[in-house]
């Protein structure tokens, strides 16, 4: 099956940290990455918190928000430390920059918290 890709009907920068806040609280796991491009393509995980990034962000990164239901999606290293296919939801951003590096910010949640995020916010699914 493919994963669901949903948007916000209408996008403001309150409505998406409040999003990113209940995630995190709801959350599997959540990752806090950086981009260093000086050192790496790859990313690595960040030595700053949840709040730190998350008040950090401003409009600018709004473009990159994305909430997806995966399906069927391999879970062995970001939910599971053992192999397993099953429907999650992740909920993260990229674009949030502090002295010049790129944070990341990612939620991993059961694939029931999605009602409850749908209830709470007019999400548009993307198909």
């Amino acid at each position: 099956m493919d994963d669901i890709f949903y948007k916000l009907r209408q996008p403001d920068i309150e409505c998406v940290k409040s999003i990113l806040r209940w995630a995190h609280k709801n959350a599997l796991k959540t990752q806090i990455d950086l981009l260093d491009c000086r050192k790496s393509i790859a990313r690595v995980r960040a030595n700053r918190g949840f709040e730190e990034v998350l008040s950090a962000m401003t409009e600018s990164a709004l473009d990159y928000f994305r909430i997806i239901l995966r399906k069927d999606g391999i879970t062995w290293g970001i939910i599971s430390e053992t192999y397993e296919r099953k429907d999650y939801l992740e909920i993260g951003i990229c674009g949030i920059r502090i002295e010049g590096l790129e944070h990341f910010i990612f939620t991993y949640l059961n694939e029931s918290k999605l009602g409850a995020l749908q209830t709470k916010y007019e999400l548009i699914p993307l198909r």
